[in-house]
């Protein structure tokens, strides 16, 4: 087996990923490109908090705005975003040096989480 697909897990990206809610709004892009006030419905946001969320995961490059001749401006996933949620056959980079991070602990403490589960619980 092959593995040809890389990404690299900044701490941007690590921040993004490391609320529930913005889990949330990834899994439901999944299923299909989605304006802003779609994702607050199908999730059961406020269309607040669904747009904040929407941009943190733009800033982490992990959705991308589809804007043209329409009335309204959709998101979808980006290719990273893809690979991260079906890690199949994909390589994964930490890159624990960059924009600001604290280093190393910044990866102790995503595999402490990862250890505990989604609730906290191993």
């Amino acid at each position: 087996m092959t593995l040809s697909k890389r990404v690299i897990l900044t701490p941007r990206i690590f921040a993004a990923l490391a609320s529930p809610e913005r889990i949330r709004v990834l899994r439901a892009l999944e299923e299909r490109n989605m304006t802003g006030t779609e994702v607050a419905a199908k999730l059961a946001l406020s269309k607040s908090t669904a747009f904040k969320e929407l941009s943190r995961l733009e800033e982490a490059e992990l959705v991308a705005r589809i804007e043209g001749n329409r009335k309204w401006v959709y998101y979808r996933l980006t290719e990273i975003a893809r690979r991260i949620l079906h890690p199949e056959d994909v390589v994964m980079t930490f890159a624990a040096e960059a924009e600001g991070s604290s280093g190393p602990a910044d990866l102790r403490d995503l595999a402490n989480a990862l250890e505990r589960g989604p609730q906290g619980t191993p």
